[in-house]
């Protein structure tokens, strides 16, 4: 229990002393300490409450160092300058350290102009009155030297200064407190640093002004002891480095949410965007991360042991669905300490509805380019048969009509030969589109199956090779259907052309490229020879398909050696272009 009879004696007290100090090194070294805490934390003036924390240490060290001084000089008007300026850094502590924590305290939330210029101006007005004492009188009436030390009686403003800055060091106080009360986790930690490293300045100033309290000196000890607890408190929890670390990372990415969670998953900071994202109620400083994914449950397949994670969400909202890139980045110390993470919720409705439109435009285009390329292979296919065909009914009726029958019925049979080819191409082009259809499905399945099917209705050998890769990996979207039709249409060229026993298909990845191989055992034919007119009907619609999906296509053949159609998608670098070649 404090005498509070003892406390007003020491408040109405006449007479102030100001003896000699005695270790002078140990002031010199406390005061090197705290002026390089001071210019190391000066590397993050742009965080809040690095400022008023640099000039606290500043103060501080000019205290101590104006006490050397005042010890050093013997004359009475040196000694009293040197005193002067160490009140004035008595008077001016306390306001840094008011700023300091009102500043992290309260956040975003603003200091009132008003009180900051109030307080401040009742600072300017103290120093102006210990500056102007010479002639007013009004913070010493008497000043004289006793031997070494300096003696004066108080005026009438000094106890003014006492109770001012006791005053605001009882508020700093108070606001700490309300701190710890009102958060969590990490902002909690910081708020119990600034409750205890004050009473260590404070306790050995008091004892300083208690004769005997201390056989060694206090104001330094006390200074030096709360430096060092600040130090390893700074290093130990990173006060002032989590806010840079997590500003950098919202500049570079360009973000429309922000989320910063601690190391105990507690929620430090959330701008605006954030909560409109996931709601205000839901969405809280001092929260748990655990409460948000309890209705955000996507947000659990976030992992920092991954490094950085990426994953997309989307929610629900009166105007309709939208769509969120969510990353996380963990916040690490300078030592590759874990200290917490930062989720950003970038909005992507806009860019998925592009894309949604520029998928829709580009799959209508791929419509209208097949519709054109069916109608090019059935006109000049089966539409030329159809003509032909009616113009040899014309001959046979003719024939007829002169009783030529016998010629007639031979053309008749001739026709009843190519109707039934006819069939047979209308037939395996319905059985190729349903089956380009499902390629998008699954491609390896829709191939097998059309395999086995052209074998069973036409009894030619067939052979699938796949590669040890995923096929996924190498042939995919435009090319599937693509690869898939060219095969079809090979294939076709074999039954109707080659007479072959034998159809083998090969799908491989060869360095940077996906090659499919078509070879056949039958009769060949010569590239070079071949006409035109057949060119453009037949392999010139494969090579077309080969270049739509980015690819190339090689024929090699040789009369009775069979024929290979090789087709080459680049997965990688570009590579030269192929020319129709024959072998040998």
């Amino acid at each position: 229990m404090i005498d509070l009879n003892f406390l007003k004696g020491i408040i109405h007290m006449t007479v102030d002393t100001y003896p000699p100090i005695h270790d002078i090194g140990f002031y010199l070294l406390v005061i090197l300490v705290m002026e390089a805490l001071a210019v190391y934390t000066w590397n993050y003036r742009k965080v809040l409450g690095a400022k008023p924390m640099v000039y606290c240490l500043v103060c501080k060290s000019f205290w101590l160092l104006f006490l050397v001084l005042a010890t050093l000089d013997r004359t009475l008007s040196h000694k009293l300058l040197w005193i002067s300026l160490e009140q004035m850094m008595q008077v001016a502590l306390p306001f840094f350290w008011y700023l300091l924590i009102t500043e992290l305290s309260v956040g975003d939330q603003k200091i009132p102009r008003v009180m900051k210029y109030f307080i401040g101006g009742i600072v300017a007005l103290l120093w102006l009155i210990i500056l102007t004492n010479r002639w007013t009188g009004l913070y010493w009436r008497n000043v004289w030297l006793n031997g070494p030390t300096l003696t004066g009686t108080k005026g009438l403003l000094m106890n003014v200064a006492f109770i001012s800055s006791y005053l605001l060091n009882a508020i700093a106080y108070l606001l700490t407190i309300s701190w710890f009360v009102k958060t969590k986790g990490l902002r909690r930690r910081q708020a119990l640093l600034f409750m205890f490293s004050p009473l260590l300045s404070w306790a050995g100033h008091i004892m300083n002004n208690i004769p005997g309290g201390s056989i060694f000196e206090p104001v330094p000890m006390g200074f030096l002891l709360s430096t060092l607890y600040l130090v390893w408190f700074f290093y130990r929890w990173r006060v002032l480095n989590i806010l840079p670390h997590a500003q950098e990372t919202v500049v570079q990415n360009m973000v429309d949410g922000l989320l910063i969670i601690d190391r105990e998953d507690y929620v430090v900071y959330l701008n605006p965007a954030t909560q409109g994202i996931l709601g205000k109620t839901h969405a809280q400083v001092g929260g748990k991360f655990l409460e948000l994914v309890e209705t955000w449950p996507d947000l659990t397949q976030l992992n920092e042991d991954t490094g950085v994670a990426s994953i997309e969400i989307m929610g629900k909202y009166p105007g309709g669905p939208r769509y969120f890139q969510v990353s996380m980045t963990p916040l690490k110390s300078y030592g590759k300490r874990f200290i917490g993470r930062v989720i950003i919720f970038k909005d992507i409705t806009h860019q998925k509805q592009v894309r949604a439109q520029l998928l829709e435009q580009q799959k209508n285009l791929s419509i209208l380019t097949e519709r054109d390329r069916l109608g090019r292979e059935i006109h000049d296919g089966q539409g030329q048969i159809w003509s032909y065909l009616q113009l040899e009914l014309k001959t046979v009726r003719n024939m007829i009509d002169s009783a030529e029958l016998v010629a007639a019925s031979g053309e008749v049979d001739r026709l009843i030969g190519i109707t039934k080819d006819l069939n047979t191409d209308v037939r395996e082009a319905i059985t190729g589109l349903k089956s380009a259809s499902s390629a998008e499905r699954n491609f390896t399945v829709t191939l097998q199956d059309y395999l086995k099917w052209y074998e069973k209705n036409y009894g030619i050998a067939t052979r699938l090779i796949l590669p040890e890769v995923p096929l996924a990996e190498i042939i995919n979207g435009t090319r599937e259907v693509q690869a898939f039709r060219i095969i079809q249409e090979a294939l076709t060229n074999i039954r109707k052309h080659a007479e072959a026993r034998h159809v083998e298909v090969t799908i491989a990845k060869l360095d940077e490229a996906a090659i499919i191989e078509i070879v056949d055992d039958g009769r060949g034919f010569n590239p070079v020879a071949i006409s035109a007119e057949q060119k453009h009907y037949g392999l010139q619609i494969m090579k077309e398909r080969a270049e739509e999906a980015g690819g190339q296509l090689l024929i090699q053949s040789n009369p009775g050696a069979g024929t290979v159609v090789n087709i080459r998608f680049n997965l990688g670098k570009k590579e030269p272009d192929y020319e129709n070649t024959a072998s040998g």
